[in-house]
């Protein structure tokens, strides 16, 4: 059976799920959440809603990314009909420290001039960048994962 479309909001796009719950990143612990805001503790989750606890079965329901991972989208508005072009990437970043770490690093990104900003929405722990640009998606997924961004 395939899964259904994901009609979910930035930030708990199926593409930023991984296949199963992280319980860490090299140390780092990982909290995962259900797609409608519930944290995910030794497989449960309260639906605080019905007030049931409930399990939560890896690999079979959906999850995404929180804090303190940073979920991260960004997106291309220019359309030039190639068929490389960059689109979108979409990535749970669990490799730095805060938002304002995460922020400061799309500004060197953005000081190389290899895309220009339409939009950019941040939140404590979800990042949606609206760019401009020309690239590739396989040389923007590389220039962003240089600068740290993926």
């Amino acid at each position: 059976m395939e899964p259904a479309a994901n009609t979910n909001p930035p930030g708990t796009n199926d593409s930023l799920a991984e296949s199963e719950p992280a319980a860490n990143d090299g140390g780092r612990p990982i909290q995962s959440w259900t797609v409608d805001g519930y944290s995910i503790v030794d497989g449960k989750y309260l639906g605080l809603s019905t007030g049931e606890l409930k399990t939560h079965v890896a690999g079979v329901d959906r999850f995404r990314g929180g804090p303190p991972s940073v979920s991260v989208y960004w997106q291309n508005q220019l359309a030039t009909g190639r068929g490389d072009q960059f689109l979108v990437v979409a990535k749970v970043v669990t490799h730095v420290r805060d938002l304002t770490e995460y922020l400061a690093r799309v500004g060197t990104f953005l000081g190389k001039g290899l895309c220009k900003v339409h939009s950019l929405n941040a939140t404590r722990y979800e990042v949606y960048v609206v760019v401009l640009s020309e690239l590739s998606q396989g040389g923007f997924q590389e220039a962003l994962a240089k600068d740290g961004l993926l």
